[in-house]
């Protein structure tokens, strides 16, 4: 069972130690490569923006939630990888996959580049879906529970994860 959900900033993530108790799932821009210590239980690594119907103001639905191939869409002037059902249904198959029985403690962090949109918005699934304690990311707030806000969760990504 997964006991508890991190969520922070990519510079964040080389300060952090790997146990083989945790999950890292990391959420990055196109054109980024990251390389992680060995250590993790596993790694979930997608490719996306930070982008959202809410954020270009558009209706949802006007951007499909679902395709053959990655959903890229231009916006002002930039081409954005969309988050799509096929990344929430990775993320969601990832976790699953490592959930573990009631004996076993799991930890998820999940981090973003800026760690306030995308990787909230998987917290905040997080903590609906199996009750996780979430936790501050900050390294001076990481070994306590922390008021931690998630009202900047990317809409779109959120809405996703909450479906089925």
């Amino acid at each position: 069972m997964y006991k508890s959900v991190i969520f922070l900033p990519q510079r964040e993530i080389i300060k952090l130690h790997p146990d083989s108790a945790t999950v890292l799932i990391s959420l990055i821009l196109p054109d980024v490569i990251l390389g992680f210590d060995p250590g993790y239980l596993d790694i979930l690594q997608l490719t996306f923006n930070d982008i959202s119907e809410k954020k270009i103001n558009v209706t949802v639905g006007t951007i499909p939630d679902e395709a053959d191939g990655p959903i890229v869409q231009a916006y002002k002037g930039e081409k954005y990888i969309w988050p799509d059902a096929h990344h929430t249904n990775a993320i969601k198959a990832f976790l699953a996959k490592h959930e573990g029985d009631q004996r076993q403690e799991r930890k998820i962090i999940v981090h973003c580049s800026a760690g306030i949109s995308r990787s909230a918005a998987l917290a905040a699934f997080a903590v609906h879906k199996y009750g996780t304690i979430l936790l501050n990311g900050e390294p001076s707030y990481k070994d306590q529970v922390a008021m931690t806000n998630t009202s900047m969760a990317n809409p779109r990504l959120l809405r996703l994860l909450m479906e089925n």
